[in-house]
């Protein structure tokens, strides 16, 4: 209280953010250009992804805000860390096209939201043309392992809020996670604060380990090795809700390669086989799967 009896406070300077994640990153930066560039990442996300909601009814922009903000807390890599903001601006907003991403934040972020879009079998800034989502993702991956760890975060953040999702996406997003996710997860230490140079060096020691094999073999080897280190407890919680989840193979070879895993077989029943001599099909379902009504899912749209 000053002698005239007026009182004086402190106040705490307003929020840089409408959001405490992105307002500790920010503080956290040293260069202006910088803090420009994350306050403009984040004003471009909520901008485009303004009257969207998740399934939970939470508003869209909370998902890039937590992949960020998680992507942060792991690797503290700005570029990663902007891409996180962006990462489902191309595929959920029809306005924003992947050239004004590059414009607006660099070929780094760019090139990180442009291999994760799906949906978009040529890259803006590459000639190679890859139509299968994962394979565009192990392909670009070998460019930048920031392609890889921002899909890891992305799914890290969808697994945690399946609940909201309805069933038979649960059970399609249990498969895959299982299937591609946890062995990128367990390749790349994913989790454990580290460097983005560290998980390059464990990403480009999973392809030797394989031998460099191109996307396609990779995808397949990393799908069949998934099942030797089986985790039942990722699909527990969408089974017990579930029965009569059907799976599709098309791909001969994969299932071939599958069938000689012993955590596959033991954990799936084969319902039909199909061939004629040029053309393949098999269902299967995993074993204990309970029915989803009228629902009917298939491995090829997990490689959509």
């Amino acid at each position: 209280m000053y002698p005239c009896g007026v009182e004086v406070r402190v106040l705490s300077p307003a929020p840089k953010f409408m959001n405490s994640l992105i307002d500790k990153i920010y503080d956290q930066l040293k260069a202006d250009e910088d803090k420009a560039r994350l306050k403009a990442a984040y004003n471009f996300a909520i901008k485009a992804h303004k009257g969207q909601f998740r399934q939970s009814g939470d508003k869209y922009s909370s998902h890039p805000i937590a992949v960020a903000a998680r992507l942060w807390q792991l690797y503290q890599d700005l570029d990663l860390t902007i891409a996180g903001l962006l990462h489902d601006t191309i595929e959920d907003c029809e306005e924003v096209a992947i050239e004004n991403i590059y414009k607006k934040f660099g070929p780094v972020a760019g090139f990180l939201v442009d291999s994760v879009t799906k949906r978009r079998g040529y890259f803006y800034q590459h000639e190679e043309i890859i139509e299968d989502h994962i394979e565009r993702l192990l392909w670009a991956g070998q460019k930048d392992v920031r392609v890889i760890l921002l899909k890891l975060a992305d799914r890290e953040h969808n697994i945690g809020t399946v609940d909201h999702v309805p069933e038979h996406k649960q059970v399609r997003m249990a498969f895959e996670t299982q299937a591609i996710y946890e062995p990128l997860r367990r390749a790349l230490n994913f989790g454990k604060v580290s460097s983005v140079k560290t998980a390059a060096k464990r990403y480009h020691s999973l392809l030797a380990n394989y031998h460099n094999a191109d996307p396609k073999a990779l995808k397949e080897k990393i799908f069949g090795e998934s099942f030797k280190n089986f985790k039942t407890d990722l699909f527990n919680e969408v089974y017990t809700k579930s029965h009569n989840v059907t799976w599709e193979i098309t791909d001969r070879k994969l299932f071939d390669s599958l069938c000689r895993d012993e955590s596959f077989a033991k954990n799936t029943q084969l319902s039909s086989l199909w061939t004629d001599g040029k053309n393949f099909k098999a269902h299967f379902r995993f074993l204990g799967a309970k029915i989803i009504e009228g629902a009917r899912l298939e491995v090829a749209s997990y490689y959509q």
